[in-house]
């Protein structure tokens, strides 16, 4: 069966199951972003374009924040 708009995202036969997480850390969050590096990334957060949120001395990154610093860039 090949994968339809209906079918979950398929890699060969396998389906991934892609967890919807609250927070992404800083690492998954530059991906996301495209791949951007760790001085660009910080550079972000300094200039107050994304927003972080700390637990326990870790840093990361909520999805609307990510989808925010996106479209943010794109005006």
């Amino acid at each position: 069966m090949e994968p339809t708009s209906e079918s979950p995202r398929c890699v060969g036969r396998q389906p991934l199951n892609i967890p919807q997480r609250l927070l992404h850390p800083i690492p998954e969050a530059r991906q996301m972003l495209g791949g951007i590096g760790h001085t660009k990334f910080y550079a972000l957060v300094k200039d107050g374009r994304i927003k972080l949120t700390k637990i326990d001395g870790r840093s990361f990154v909520t999805p609307s924040e990510l989808q925010r610093c996106v479209e943010e860039a794109q005006r």
